[in-house]
């Protein structure tokens, strides 16, 4: 007894020939080579662009050190009265000569500012730092140096 509807058992079920799939397979492999290949040359550049980020926030950090290393030795010097703003410092940006092998690549140069509220003398400070690839960066601070005291106060400071 066949049953209306079901698929025919034995010799009539139809068979599928080879002929029919010809070509499927190749267009799948293409296919997927293609979204794999996709995904491989994304995850490259997001690597490259990860690997570039980080070595130019590695040479910033390592520039801002020695900004920084240079400005502590200098407010260092002002609080020993070592360096002192008459003298070290004129009307106009002056050098200051920073010992050599103490801060390697910064410069630091110095301008008498205006007195501060409590009468004591200011000190602007210009520090920069130029790197291997030639990038500068610079710093501007602020000191004031207490006249009667072995202390030295940033009052402000820009960075770029």
């Amino acid at each position: 007894m066949a049953v209306s509807g079901a698929a025919p058992i034995g010799p009539e079920r139809e068979r599928r020939t080879s002929g029919d799939d010809q070509g499927s397979i190749l267009v799948l492999t293409i296919l997927l080579t293609v979204v794999l290949a996709a995904i491989v040359l994304a995850l490259a550049t997001y690597s490259i662009a990860g690997l570039r980020s980080s070595d130019i926030t590695t040479q910033r950090i390592e520039d801002d050190a020695v900004l920084s290393g240079a400005v502590n030795w200098a407010v260092e010097e002002f609080a020993k009265k070592q360096l002192l703003p008459d003298d070290a410092c004129g009307e106009s940006p002056t050098d200051i000569v920073i010992p050599a092998g103490l801060v390697d690549g910064a410069t630091l140069a110095c301008e008498q500012d205006v007195e501060s509220e409590a009468g004591h003398p200011q000190v602007r400070l210009f520090a920069t730092v130029t790197n291997a690839s030639g990038r500068q960066r610079f710093a501007e601070v602020v000191l004031e140096v207490p006249v009667m005291s072995y202390e030295a106060f940033i009052r402000s400071w820009l960075s770029e």
